[in-house]
């Protein structure tokens, strides 16, 4: 691998590191998740002090030392800051759940992870209403268990070994396992006719073309409640996203 790197790259977190840089986390196209250090990018004059800001995506140029498996970010060329994100708290903490989401699980195990994250941010960024960043982002956490092979079988019981039909509900109990009406518990999590199909009949479509297939706001919540549960278990650590902006993503 050279020693000088160019890549379209997204932060998704940064820390101060010593008195005046950074230590960036970054989903980059080329390199999946890469942790590099910005010199000077806290210093109020530096060029890179916005661009090395969470959720801004640039073209970058890092410089990598091979032997010490270090990365610096030597040049950041902002393509787009988010405003619309940054400006939202709901948006702002969707976001951060998923950057978290990333960061934990190593940049999601496929390549394509990456253009569906930043296609994702994109249109988050501009969506016009809440509804639709929630319709975002279950079809985000769909595709996203789809590509970690890790979507859940919604055709058979967990239990019982039932055959589900599309047309009967079906029951979320935990760790990522359906049930049939039998087997259910009156905690779980219900996804009804009218989500299963939105879920099968979206899941080929582009989000352009999802966004407007209607979906009842029970149904919406529930899929939501139920694929944040998935992920949580996927992960195995806490999210602190889930924490502290508990009241804006569910």
């Amino acid at each position: 691998m050279k020693r000088n790197q160019r890549t379209e790259l997204i932060v998704l977190q940064s820390e101060k590191n010593g008195e005046n840089h950074k230590l960036v986390s970054m989903f980059t196209e080329k390199f999946g998740l890469v942790r590099a250090l910005a010199f000077g990018a806290s210093g109020s004059k530096s060029p890179m002090r916005a661009a090395t800001s969470p959720f801004c995506l640039s073209d970058g140029e890092l410089y990598h030392d091979p032997v010490k498996d270090l990365w610096r970010i030597t040049h950041l060329n902002g393509k787009n800051l988010y405003d619309g994100i940054r400006g939202n708290l709901k948006k702002f903490y969707i976001v951060s759940f998923l950057a978290e989401v990333v960061l934990k699980t190593y940049g999601g195990g496929d390549e394509r992870v990456y253009q569906l994250f930043t296609k994702t941010l994109l249109l988050i960024d501009k969506a016009i209403n809440d509804c639709d960043v929630d319709r975002l982002l279950i079809l985000y956490l769909w595709r996203y268990l789809w590509m970690n092979g890790v979507l859940p079988d919604l055709k058979g019981c967990s239990i019982c070994g039932k055959e589900i039909f599309l047309q009967d509900p079906i029951y979320y109990k935990g760790d990522g396992l359906f049930c049939c009406g039998g087997c259910r518990s009156r905690s779980f999590l219900e996804l009804n006719h009218g989500a299963k199909e939105y879920l099968y009949n979206t899941s080929t479509m582009t989000y352009e073309e999802a966004l407007p297939v209607f979906l009842d706001a029970e149904a919406l919540s529930n899929i939501k409640k139920c694929f944040i549960l998935i992920v949580q278990a996927l992960v195995e650590y806490p999210l602190k996203t889930l924490e502290s902006g508990r009241s804006f993503i569910f």
